[in-house]
């Protein structure tokens, strides 16, 4: 499991949508019900742990993100409210959900330290016209990922680039992915045609990167699953047709022990 570099004065925030003690993030007891108000507390070098269940975001910033996470900031999910540390998680199956409605459901912007994100389903957003990163948005921030799931995630962009479950922006954005798997995601080249009320949504043919668009991107032992970009032709990652890739695009790309249906 990756280490992020804390400072003395780290701490552990709690998160747990069924608690009902003093909302205040102290301990599982008193956890916050509300995981924006964990991360409005976080500071470079604290750790987030979130319980199981369904958090829904909130669209609170402008741009229709619904969590954004500070830099420095290690987020962990899937805990069932009784564990000392991130080790003792049963991570098979992910149990804590991060879901739209939301342009972006979470993101990292101008991080000066890395942000970690471990044992979370992020899913079921759309990011509106000629947007990205309906899961994960980065811009000019380092991001490592650990045994997450990225499903269901509609970007609808003219660009050249697309990125339906995440997207980075600036020279500095990066990505590194352990044990995830990026399922069942889109990229559009015009507006989205249908959604439901579970943020499911059906897309046009057109697009390029139906699951990563990032500047710098490593993928080890990470599953790419029926992640679709109609421009991309044939080509499942790397720069495909014409620049385009089905699922990735990545000007500095290293892809180890991964699968691609």
């Amino acid at each position: 499991m990756t280490s992020l570099q804390a400072g003395e004065s780290a701490a552990v925030v709690y998160v747990n949508t069924n608690a009902e003690g003093d909302n205040d993030g102290s301990s599982w007891t008193n956890a916050f019900t509300d995981l924006q108000d964990a991360l409005e507390i976080a500071n470079s070098g604290d750790s987030v742990w979130v319980a199981a269940g369904t958090y829904t975001g909130k669209q609170l910033a402008s741009d229709g993100t619904a969590f954004e996470i500070p830099g420095g900031v290690s987020l962990y999910g899937s805990f069932q409210s009784d564990e000392a540390s991130p080790e003792e998680r049963d991570l098979n199956p992910l149990s804590t959900n991060l879901r739209g409605p939301a342009r972006h459901v979470t993101k990292v912007v101008d991080a000066a330290s890395p942000v970690l994100m471990s044992g979370f389903i992020i899913s079921d957003a759309y990011t509106g016209d000629d947007e990205s990163g309906a899961g994960l948005w980065i811009l000019n921030s380092s991001v490592f990922l650990e045994d997450m799931e990225f499903r269901n995630l509609v970007c609808s962009t003219v660009s050249f680039y697309g990125g339906g479950a995440i997207a980075g922006t600036g020279s500095d954005a990066s990505v590194s992915a352990v044990r995830c798997l990026f399922e069942n995601n889109r990229a559009a080249s015009g507006s989205v045609t249908e959604c439901d009320e579970l943020g499911h949504c059906i897309a046009d043919s057109g697009g390029n990167a139906g699951a990563v668009s990032n500047h710098t991107s490593r993928f080890d032992r990470c599953i790419f699953r029926n992640n679709r970009a109609g421009s991309g032709g044939t080509a499942n990652w790397g720069w495909g047709d014409g620049g385009r890739g089905g699922a990735i695009i990545s000007g500095n790309l290293i892809v180890t022990n991964s699968t691609f249906i």
